[in-house]
C-alpha cells in the first residue's frame, strides 16, 4: 500500500557526522525524535500494554492504541535485557527508532514497539519488514 511516511520524525535533514549528536554544547540541531512525538510516561506505556491492540512479527510486537487522531502519532520502544547486552539492545532501539522513521502509522495512534530476542542479529531492512507486518496485524499501519 502507498502512503506518505508518518510526522513522526522531521528531526534529521541531512543527517549528521560522526560524533554530531545535536548536544547544546555542539549548537546544532537536536537529532532524534521530537519528544512530543514519543511516549514518555510509565503511566502511557502502563496503559497502551493494558488496552491496547497487539500485532506481531517474528523481531518486532507492536501494542497500538488509538487516541485523538488531530495530534501525530506517538512512539514508544521497550528493548528487554532478553535480547542482550547494552550494546545489543542500544543498536536495537536504534535500528527500531529509524524504521518508524521510514514507515506510516495512523494519526492520533500510541504505539509501544516491543523488541523480541531475534531483533539482535537482525539487519535493518528485516526490522523495516518485521514494523510493517506487526503494525499492519495491530491495525495501527495507514
Amino acid at each position: 500500500h502507498a502512503c506518505e511516511p508518518a510526522p513522526v520524525a522531521p528531526c534529521c535533514p541531512g543527517g549528521a557526522g560522526k560524533g554530531a549528536r545535536g548536544s547544546p554544547s555542539s549548537g546544532g540541531p537536536a537529532l532524534g525524535m521530537p519528544r512530543t512525538l514519543r511516549l514518555t510516561s510509565s503511566r502511557d506505556f502502563a496503559r497502551i500494554l493494558r488496552s491496547g491492540s497487539r500485532g506481531s512479527s517474528a523481531l518486532i510486537t507492536c501494542v497500538a492504541l488509538p487516541a485523538d487522531p488531530a495530534r501525530a502519532a506517538r512512539v514508544g520502544f521497550a528493548v528487554g535485557t532478553s535480547v542482550g547486552n547494552a550494546v545489543k539492545r542500544n543498536r536495537a532501539r536504534r535500528f527500531l527508532r529509524e524504521a518508524v522513521r521510514a514507515t506510516c502509522i495512523k494519526p492520533g495512534t500510541d504505539v509501544v514497539i516491543v523488541g523480541k530476542q531475534a531483533i539482535a542479529g537482525s539487519s535493518l531492512a528485516e526490522v523495516r519488514s518485521a514494523l510493517d507486518a506487526a503494525l499492519e496485524r495491530a491495525g495501527a499501519s495507514c
